[in-house]
């Protein structure tokens, strides 16, 4: 449900949003959107969780390469993200 809070205050927001979140959603997002912001934690499990084990290790490989454009690029030490 979209909702405008141009001058709520603070506790009027905090309420909004509270009321919003149901007891088995393990996020919540903000944007106006709320594409995600109502996944239940099962889809999350499901759909996100499998799809991430399927590819962390080639978005990984495309992290490391970039990473090391950038070293290559800028000359400079850059710290290591796996360490």
């Amino acid at each position: 449900m979209p909702g405008f809070i141009h001058s709520m205050t603070t506790s009027e927001l905090q309420k909004d949003i509270a009321g919003r979140i149901s007891s088995d959603w393990c996020s919540i997002s903000l944007d106006g959107s709320a594409f995600d912001s109502s996944q239940f934690r099962v889809l999350q499990e499901v759909i996100d969780d499998g799809f991430w084990d399927m590819m962390s290790g080639e978005v990984l490989k495309i992290l490391e390469h970039n990473l090391n454009l950038f070293k290559r690029a800028s000359n400079k030490p850059v710290q290591d993200t796996h360490s």
